[in-house]
């Protein structure tokens, strides 16, 4: 503790900025190289460790007795330590435990491992995260749609009016299991209505396990749905994410758009508008939704009477689209 309370930032960028290859993910996770060769942190995270350095250095100096940071950031005293009996019940105080939470968030599992280990007392057990995450809700469930959720944010804002972005990017196959839900993940679930089945694999059956692994197609890709109420100060919201195979439709595409459409109805909320990038079959799926060029007795669009009326300007002859629409679709 007498050294750590002892060190500076610039001594940290100092060993940061030795070759080691053990260090070189946490030098990703803090900072970058620039072209001249030399490390650089990045703001946030020098902020973060200039913070727990006075808190090591508060808790070497035992006439101190309440430690204020600026900002009202943290506060501790050395009663908080004066709790701990045994080496494995530490007590942490509710602004600790959302301090590491927001250490644990920003700079991941490596840099946050590496920080508990190097200030003793200071930041709390992974597994303590995990359950505060799980308390809070926060951990997201793999294919499931976070409704409830969405509708208590949107409560807070006092705006039902919902903008929704779907992306999806390229990711390392790999199954893992879930022991809190028993849950296999890194598979790619079934799609039905255009909606990936949440909850599906899960066995206690060694045959099942084994044929999922030999014929079931692993997830290649990550799909994340953000939903951002249309105030400009309310943040986005995870809707869901999940694992996919990239194997869909456009039809599937215009199926899972009217099932967050409906599902977000129910709960009060009223989407206008989807985005999402320049995949041929979300530009069909568009296209379908528009009605210009065909429409598909199959699906009703105009189940409910709450259809937007548009009116293009007569000098947009480029821009196809009916005057009465469902909902908005852009590119981003």
């Amino acid at each position: 503790m007498s050294s750590l309370s002892s060190i500076t930032i610039d001594q940290i960028i100092e060993i940061l900025t030795i070759n080691i290859i053990d260090l070189s993910h946490l030098k990703k996770s803090l900072g970058f190289v620039m072209t001249d060769g030399k490390f650089h942190l990045r703001f946030g995270h020098r902020n973060l460790l200039e913070r727990l350095l006075i808190l090591v250095k508060s808790m070497k100096n035992s006439s101190i007795k309440n430690v204020h940071l600026s900002n009202n950031f943290v506060s501790m005293d050395q009663q908080h330590f004066s709790k701990f009996r045994k080496k494995n019940k530490y007590r942490y105080g509710d602004q600790i435990q959302e301090f590491a939470l927001l250490i644990f968030i920003f700079g991941g599992l490596h840099c946050y491992e590496f920080l508990r280990l190097h200030l003793p007392l200071t930041l709390s057990h992974i597994t303590n995260l995990e359950l505060l995450i799980r308390n809070q809700e926060l951990k997201i469930i793999e294919c499931n749609f976070r409704f409830n959720l969405l509708k208590e944010r949107s409560q807070s804002t006092n705006c039902n009016y919902i903008f929704v972005a779907e992306d999806a990017t390229r990711s390392i196959s790999c199954i893992d299991y879930d022991a809190q839900s028993n849950l296999f993940l890194g598979f790619s679930s079934p799609l039905v209505s255009g909606v990936l089945q949440s909850n599906f694999f899960q066995t206690e059956n060694f045959n099942v396990l084994k044929s999922w692994l030999d014929e079931t197609d692993t997830s290649k890709f990550i799909n994340l749905h953000m939903a951002k109420s249309l105030k400009s100060s309310a943040p986005p919201f995870i809707l869901c994410a999940y694992g996919s195979n990239n194997k869909f439709e456009e039809i599937d595409v215009l199926k899972r758009w009217l099932f967050i459409y409906n599902e977000s109805l129910i709960q009060g909320l009223r989407v206008i508008g989807f985005s999402t990038d320049g995949d041929s079959r979300y530009l069909r799926a568009m296209r379908l939704n528009y009605r210009f060029f065909g429409e598909l007795p199959s699906l009703n669009l105009f189940k409910y009477n709450d259809q937007f009326d548009i009116r293009i300007p007569e000098q947009w002859c480029w821009f196809f689209m009916k005057q009465q629409q469902f909902f908005f679709l852009c590119k981003m």
